[in-house]
């Protein structure tokens, strides 16, 4: 399920029209075949770090994802036992992790469980930026994924990320929360149907954000409700 250099992951943006199922636990039926299809897509792109501006803020960086049109671009290093995040660009700002993030540790199996923490600053922002939080990733269920459409998709494994960070651009703070379900499936690395949950606090406004991305790979040729 590693990336490499070359790899395209394209999702299309749902919207749920009942209760989310994520239930936890072995044999799970988790049936998303209610979902309605939007009409946007984000196509996820993984080059060399030096086809990237950022290049040189990354000398340890093995592989960038560049985030659609976003301009966002994520720096990891991929060995063969781990998947790491070295840091981050988004516009105006680039953030080296002089405290990596270990996402993942090969291999991720039911009952897999992996925390880390992160940290560091920016290199090119013309105000002092940090930024410092923790990831958890835990795999947490087995069972049968119902994709929109109908298509059954048995033998999955769905893992749960839980994700907070503090930022700090001078007098601006920014404190987010994210959990994301990934549901994988052996037709595809990457995850099938992702869900993510995002809570983001400035001063006194909270905002609450729900994602949920289909990977187009996986239903190809199904008309859009």
């Amino acid at each position: 399920n590693e990336p490499i250099i070359g790899d395209i992951n394209q999702t299309q943006n749902f919207d749920s029209t009942s209760a989310v199922p994520k239930t936890i636990g072995a044999g799970q039926n988790w049936n998303f075949n209610s979902f309605n299809a939007q009409s946007s897509f984000e196509t996820n792109t993984y080059t060399t770090v030096a086809s990237t501006p950022s290049a040189s803020a990354f000398p340890g960086a093995t592989l960038a994802e560049n985030k659609g049109t976003s301009g966002d671009i994520n720096f990891y290093k991929v060995t063969p036992s781990n998947f790491e995040v070295q840091g981050l660009q988004f516009p105006g700002t680039v953030i080296n992790f002089s405290n990596t993030a270990i996402f993942y540790s090969w291999p991720i199996n039911f009952g897999y469980n992996n925390s880390d923490i992160f940290g560091g600053s920016s290199t090119t922002a013309s105000i002092s930026t940090t930024m410092a939080g923790s990831v958890n990733v835990n795999a947490v269920g087995t069972g049968t994924v119902t994709m929109p459409g109908g298509i059954i998709l048995n033998n999955c494994l769905q893992l749960v990320s839980n994700i907070s960070f503090t930022l700090t651009q001078g007098s601006f703070t920014l404190i987010g929360a994210e959990k994301e379900y990934t549901y994988f499936h052996s037709s595809n690395k990457f995850p099938v149907i992702t869900m993510k949950y995002k809570t983001e606090t400035t001063g006194t406004v909270v905002t609450k954000i729900f994602e949920a991305k289909v990977n187009t790979a996986v239903f190809a040729g199904i008309t859009s409700n």
